[in-house]
Formats: C-alpha cells, structure tokens, sequence
C-alpha cells in the first residue's frame, strides 16, 4: 500500500511537471509571436533615412541626372533661377495620390553646370531612421531622438484647413511637418542649413501663420 502511494505521487508530480512545460512552451510561443506582429517592417538599404545624407537610394549632392533612371520621369514640380522641386508620386489601383518624394536641387557650385540634389523629401512610412523614425509617428518620436530639433514655423493648409508645423534638426540635417501631432513627411537636408532655407514653394496652397 505504501508503495502504491509512492507511485502515485511520483505519477502526480510528473504529470504537474509536464503540464507546467506545456503552459510555458505555450507562453513562449505566445510571446514569440506577440514580438513578431509588433516589430515594425525591417529596414534595408532602400528604404533607410540617414539623417543629413541620404533616404534609400537617394543622396544628397547626387547628381539630378540620375533621378529619371531610379524614379523614372518626375510627375510634377516648380523650377526658377536655376533652383528646382521635382514629385514624383506613387499612386494606387485606382489612380488617386497616395505618396510622393520630392527632390529639390540646385546648381552644385559656381560654374553653373552640374545640379546636386540638396533635399529628400518623403511622405511614404515603408522608409524609416535606424531608430525606426518613420511617418505616422507621433512628434514625440522625432523630439527623443533628435533632442536639438526646434520648431521653425506654422502653415494653414487653406484646402484642408489643418495646420501644418514644421520642426528641424539642423545639426543632424532632417526636418519634419507635423499635423495633429503625427508626422506627416519628413526632409533630409544638408547638416547647418535650416530644412526651410529654400525660396521655392513645394505646397502653394500652405499659407504662413508665423
């Protein structure tokens, strides 16, 4: 008899034992696949920001001829005095707007012969910073990382009636627009020039408030 309850609390405590592993097998599994539905998309080369160089395979001081051959023919843009904004957009099924990069560019130097690109501008959120920075974040995500970033100015968006503020970074050389406190686009510039420095108007429809 004393035998037989040893072997049933063997049979108890082993049972107990294998029942926990499976909870715990199951709690890592669940865990496993929490982490893999929130991990954002990986980033990989062409669709990297670098702050004050590059977004994917698009670099500042890179020649303007090589836009057509990576985006194909620009689909709109304003150009003066030698200084020019091309879009490109990238549209759905249906045909309507969906995301756009903008390229500004303007001659390289004195001689008035080569154009460089001197800003990237992107509102697609497939593109992110190391630190997964990205449209669609909230304008505390661009604050925490870049911690000397100001904000420079406010526009009206007299078509859609939303504010639109614009903060930079100009010693990491990346700006943002931020509207309902999410990030809308961001602009990759030169590092020491403010990301609004340019006289040529990219949305005419943005009316100054400050």
């Amino acid at each position: 008899m004393k035998y037989a309850k040893i072997l049933l609390l063997l049979f108890a405590a082993s049972f107990f034992a294998c029942t926990q592993s499976s909870v715990s097998g199951d709690e890592r599994k669940d865990s496993t696949a929490n982490q893999a539905m929130l991990k954002p998309n990986r980033i990989t080369t062409d669709s990297l920001i670098v702050p004050g160089k590059s977004v994917g395979k698009l670099y500042l001081k890179q020649d303007v001829q090589d836009l057509e051959q990576i985006l194909g023919k620009a689909d709109g843009g304003d150009a003066a005095m030698g200084k020019a904004w091309g879009i490109w957009y990238d549209k759905n099924s249906n045909g309507s707007t969906k995301d756009e990069i903008d390229v500004y560019s303007s001659y390289a130097d004195t001689s008035m012969v080569k154009k460089d690109i001197k800003q990237i501008r992107i509102t697609a959120n497939s593109f992110a910073t190391k630190n997964q920075l990205r449209t669609g974040n909230g304008l505390s995500a661009f604050l925490d990382e870049f911690k000397d970033a100001e904000k420079l100015s406010t526009f009206l968006d007299v078509k859609t009636k939303d504010s639109i503020l614009i903060y930079d970074s100009k010693r990491n050389g990346i700006g943002v627009e931020v509207v309902k406190n999410i990030i809308t686009a961001i602009t990759i510039h030169e590092i020491g020039i403010p990301v609004n420095a340019t006289y040529l108007t990219l949305h005419p429809e943005w009316k100054p408030l400050e």
